[in-house]
């Protein structure tokens, strides 16, 4: 557990810049469940995923390099394309955060990925500004995601 402990607090001092509320909040899954549907339509809505972004100038969450790279944040949205599979891959859970996980499309080590950082309030998400692990969702606390 104190490895997991040590993990979710890396996406606080590695945090982007800005954050969004959750746009897929349902009463009706459990909040793990919740917590992966917020993270998965974060990830395409900014633009992560092959689908179309659905972001605009006021609403896209800047990452900490995104401002260093791209020059406009369409130019944000055409390097993020593509870069994550829609999916989930795992989860991990604290008294305050749940980091999702998902997979680089095209990785060349399929075992690292991105996370997404949903509060357990529903009220924060943001995309973890490091690269993770994905074994570590075989620790007390994750759990990989399957069948989805």
């Amino acid at each position: 557990m104190r490895q997991t402990a040590i993990i979710l607090l890396a996406g606080f001092l590695f945090a982007p810049l800005e954050a969004q509320e959750c746009a897929a909040v349902d009463s009706v899954r459990s909040a793990q469940e919740r917590a992966i549907a917020c993270a998965e339509a974060f990830i395409t809505g900014q633009g992560y995923t092959s689908s179309p972004p659905t972001v605009d100038s006021a609403s896209i969450a800047y990452e900490l390099w995104d401002l260093s790279l791209f020059d406009t944040w369409r130019g944000v949205l055409q390097g993020r394309h593509g870069e994550l599979a829609p999916k989930a891959v795992g989860i991990c859970s604290d008294s305050a955060n749940y980091i999702v996980a998902f997979k680089r499309v095209g990785a060349s080590t399929p075992l690292v990925g991105r996370a997404v950082q949903v509060r357990t309030d529903f009220h924060t998400v943001r995309m973890v500004h490091q690269d993770w692990s994905l074994q570590v969702f075989t620790e007390p606390g994750c759990r990989a995601v399957l069948n989805r």
